[in-house]
C-alpha cells in the first residue's frame, strides 16, 4: 500500500508551522513538559469561531485548513484523524464543573466538545465536508492506525484524497496524573518529556509533479523483528536493509522501553540512526510528527543535528524507516521514500 504527501503542516513543539526552513531554530525548555508553539490561529481560523474552540481543536483546524489550502483542495474524500488522549482540557472541564456544582446544573458544552472525535467533526463543521470521517484512538499505535486506514481507503479506490491528521494535547492536570502514573518518561534535562503537538497530511493516490514524499508501505504489531522479517518487509518494496539510508526510533530515555530498538539498531548499523520525541515530546499520536519530519528530510536533504544518533553520512537520504515500540501493541513501521 502506497500514497503520496502531496500537503503537511505540524504545529509542534518547535517553529514547524507554516515554515519554509526545516527547524530554523531548536527550541530548549525548561519546563515539566514541551509546550506546542501555536501561531496566531486568527491569520488561519475565522475569528468569530475561535472563541468556542479549545486549544486542540484550533490545533488541528489550523493545520487541516492550512493543508488543504496548500493542496488546492476543498473538501477531501475523507477525513482520519488519531488521538490518544482527545480533548483533555474540555473533559477536565467538564469534570471540575461536576465537582464544584455536586453534579447539578452542568454546562453540556464541555462535555459535547470532551470526545475524541471532535477535531475531526470541527473541521468537517468548518469545511462543510459530508465525506467519510473517522478518530481512531488506539493509545501509542494510534497514528498508524489512522495510517493504515487511510492507505486502504486510497489502495482500495474509496477515496482518491485522505486527510489524515494526527493530535494530543496536555495540560498541567493531565501531565500532573501522567506522573502519577509514571508515564512521563524521563527527566527534561535528559532530552525527553511528555509533549503536544497537531500534524496533518493530504495523501493522494495521484502523485502531483511537486508531491513531497511517499508513503511506501507500513506494519503495525509486528513481534518479531529479526533479519529475515525485515528483509521480507524491505523487499516488498524491492529494498534491502543496506538501501536504507536513515532509521528514525521512537526513542523515550526509559532504558527498559529503548532496549526493544537494539536489534534494529545492528540489522541497520550501516544506516543514519535518528530519534524525534526529543523534538516534539512524548504523546500517543507522536508518530504523526516523526512522518512529517522524516518527510522533510528527504525533500530538503538537511537533517537537524539534534535528531541524530551517530554520525553515519549518506550521499542522499532518500529511504528513511520509522520505527516504534508500544507496550502491548509490538512494533510499528512506516515506510517514507523519496
Amino acid at each position: 500500500m502506497e500514497a503520496y504527501i502531496i500537503a503537511m503542516e505540524s504545529i509542534s513543539p518547535q517553529k514547524t508551522f507554516d515554515v519554509d526552513v526545516l527547524l530554523p531554530n531548536i527550541r530548549t525548555f525548561e519546563e515539566s513538559y514541551f509546550v506546542a508553539d501555536t501561531p496566531d490561529f486568527k491569520l488561519y481560523l475565522d475569528a468569530k469561531n475561535l472563541r468556542r474552540m479549545s486549544k486542540i481543536v484550533r490545533m488541528g483546524a489550523a493545520t487541516a485548513k492550512k493543508c488543504l489550502n496548500t493542496a488546492a483542495i476543498e473538501h477531501p474524500a475523507a477525513i482520519v484523524v488519531a488521538t490518544g488522549l482527545g480533548c483533555i482540557e474540555d473533559t477536565l472541564k467538564f469534570l471540575n464543573q461536576i465537582i464544584e456544582n455536586k453534579e447539578q446544573l452542568l454546562n453540556p458544552t464541555a462535555f459535547i466538545q470532551s470526545t475524541h472525535n471532535t477535531v475531526s467533526g470541527a473541521i468537517a463543521l468548518m469545511l462543510g465536508c459530508r465525506n467519510y470521517n473517522f478518530t481512531f484512538t488506539q493509545q501509542s499505535v494510534s497514528f498508524e492506525t489512522s495510517l493504515l486506514d487511510a492507505l486502504m481507503l486510497i489502495n482500495e479506490d474509496y477515496a482518491l484524497n485522505v486527510l489524515l491528521g494526527g493530535i494530543d494535547e496536555i495540560t498541567n492536570e493531565s501531565y500532573n496524573l501522567l506522573k502519577l502514573g509514571g508515564c512521563t518518561g524521563k527527566a527534561i534535562d535528559n532530552g525527553y518529556a511528555a509533549g503536544e503537538g497537531a500534524t496533518f497530511f493530504v495523501l493522494s493516490k495521484v502523485k502531483s509533479n511537486d508531491y513531497i514524499a511517499r508513503i511506501a508501505d507500513m506494519e503495525l504489531n509486528v513481534s518479531s523483528i529479526e533479519t529475515e522479517y525485515l528483509r521480507e518487509f524491505l523487499g516488498r518494496n524491492s529494498l534491502d536493509l543496506f538501501q536504507v539510508d536513515a532509521v528514525m526510533f521512537g526513542l523515550t530515555g526509559d532504558i527498559n522501553h529503548d532496549a526493544y530498538f537494539d536489534v534494529l539498531k545492528t540489522s541497520f548499523k550501516s544506516s543514519i540512526h535518528l530519534q524525534y520525541k526529543t523534538l516534539s515530546g512524548i504523546y500517543d499520536s507522536d508518530t504523526s510528527f516523526a512522518t512529517w519530519l522524516a518527510a522533510k528530510i528527504i525533500k530538503t536533504q538537511i537533517i537537524p543535528g539534534e535528531a541524530r544518533i551517530n554520525d553515519h553520512k549518506r550521499d542522499q537520504c532518500e529511504v528513511i524507516l520509522i520505527c516504534n515500540y508500544a507496550t502491548y501493541y509490538g512494533y510499528s513501521f512506516i515506510l517514507v521514500t523519496k
